[in-house]
C-alpha cells in the first residue's frame, strides 16, 4: 500500500515540475487520429430471410382434457445459441391420480413421416411422477439444434400409454451426427412448471 501512495506523489510531483499536457499549460491535448479507409471484415447484409419448410409456432397450446387419461400441450421451441428447449404439459384427466412414466415414448418424424433418429438421455426427475386429476406434470426437453428447419425432425409425437399427442413445429433435431455419424442426443426431465 506504501509503494502504491509512493507511486501516486512521485506522479504528481512529476506532472507539477514538468506538466502533464493540459490545455492550461499551453500545451494541445493529442487529436484522435481519423482515417477515411473503411473497414473491410464486415459481413455481407442479406435481405432475404431463410426459408423453412414447417411453422414457426410463437404461442402456447394448453393441454385440454376431451377423451383419454391425459392431455398435452405445448410451450414454442425456444432457441438459445445453439440449443432449443421444449416444455409439454402433461395433465391427469382421468378420476384418480396416476404417474407419468419416468421415460415417456417420444417419437421424431421428418417432412415425410420416416422416424428421425435421437438418443433420449432421461435425466431423474425434479417432482414426483404421480399426478392428481385436473393437475399437470411439466416434461421439459432440450437438444441441441440440427441448423435448419429442414433437417431433422418436424414433428415429435409423446406418448404416455394409449394416450399421445404430436406436435409440428421447427424442431431442428435429429439426424446423425455429422461428427461421429450417431444419432443426436437430446435430454429430459419432469418438474412442476415449465
Amino acid at each position: 500500500m506504501r509503494t502504491l501512495a509512493a507511486a501516486v506523489l512521485a506522479t504528481v510531483a512529476l506532472c507539477g515540475t514538468a506538466g502533464c499536457g493540459s490545455a492550461r499549460d499551453g500545451v494541445e491535448p493529442a487529436q484522435r487520429m481519423t482515417s477515411t479507409h473503411e473497414p473491410t471484415f464486415r459481413a455481407p447484409i442479406t435481405t432475404t430471410a431463410p426459408t423453412t419448410s414447417s411453422p414457426i409456432r410463437t404461442t402456447t397450446v394448453s393441454a385440454t382434457c376431451a377423451d383419454g387419461p391425459w392431455a398435452f400441450g405445448f410451450t414454442p421451441v425456444e432457441p438459445a445459441l445453439g440449443n432449443r428447449y421444449l416444455s409439454v404439459q402433461v395433465r391427469n384427466c382421468g378420476p384418480r391420480a396416476a404417474a407419468v412414466p419416468a421415460q415417456p415414448t417420444v417419437t421424431v418424424r421428418d417432412d415425410s413421416g420416416n422416424v428421425v433418429a435421437v438418443q433420449w438421455d432421461w435425466r431423474p426427475p425434479r417432482a414426483g411422477l404421480t399426478v392428481r386429476p385436473g393437475h399437470d406434470r411439466w416434461l421439459r426437453l432440450h437438444w441441441h439444434t440440427s441448423g435448419r428447419c429442414d433437417r431433422g425432425g418436424t414433428s415429435l409425437e409423446i406418448a404416455i400409454g394409449p394416450a399421445k399427442e404430436r406436435l409440428e413445429d421447427c424442431l431442428q433435431l435429429g439426424g446423425l451426427s455429422e461428427v461421429t455419424g450417431q444419432p443426436t442426443t437430446a435430454d429430459g426431465t419432469w418438474g412442476l412448471a415449465p
